[in-house]
């Protein structure tokens, strides 16, 4: 039985998370579709477990931690944080002017060519890796879904890790917060 939805204008993701609920509309809809061509393509759920989906509307991070912000897009219902222990995972750093983002690549089950593009990258840990890859972050940019850069003073280890944002993805249809919010809790 899913959990209870914490407003009525959010749908219930059939996936593993503390909350697993989206914005009814845009995220939920192209969450699914994003979600099925992943699957299509690959032969695999990638996106059937998250770090994060939805937080409750009165979310506070705990004292002290780092790279959580305190008006979160989960809280709207637009954004989830993939598993970042999934194996298939291959991470990128890419400078954008003065913004650091990291472009999401997952390794393809057949290293045959019938998937994915054959790739030379090195990911953020400084590893060359040559295999047929698959652009997640691409991917999921068609479905509405986009990065965030991360924050000042990320570090791979330790404490700043969280600032790292490479897991996160978004779906805000260009609103804000605040009009946001209001849609989940009129």
């Amino acid at each position: 039985m899913p959990p209870k939805a914490p407003s009525p204008n959010v749908e219930f993701m059939d996936v593993v998370a503390g909350m697993p609920f989206l914005r009814k509309g845009v995220p939920a809809d192209s969450f699914r579709q994003l979600r099925a061509r992943v699957k299509a393509d690959l032969g695999f759920d990638f996106l059937d477990e998250f770090g994060d989906m939805m937080r409750s509307k009165n979310f506070k991070p705990p004292k002290g931690k780092q790279g959580v912000a305190q008006k979160s897009r989960h809280q709207c219902g637009d954004a989830f944080d993939y598993n970042q222990s999934a194996p298939q995972l291959v991470v990128t750093r890419e400078d954008v002017g003065d913004h650091t983002y990291f472009r999401t690549y997952l390794r393809c089950i057949a290293q045959d060519g019938s998937q994915g593009l054959l790739r030379v990258v090195t990911t953020y840990g400084g590893k060359k890796v040559r295999a047929y890859l698959y652009d997640f972050t691409e991917i999921a940019g068609s479905f509405g879904w986009h990065r965030i850069p991360a924050h000042d003073g990320w570090k791979p280890t330790g404490a700043a890790y969280n600032k790292m944002e490479f897991w996160h993805y978004q779906n805000t249809e260009g609103k804000s917060w605040d009009t946001a919010m209001k849609e989940l809790y009129p």
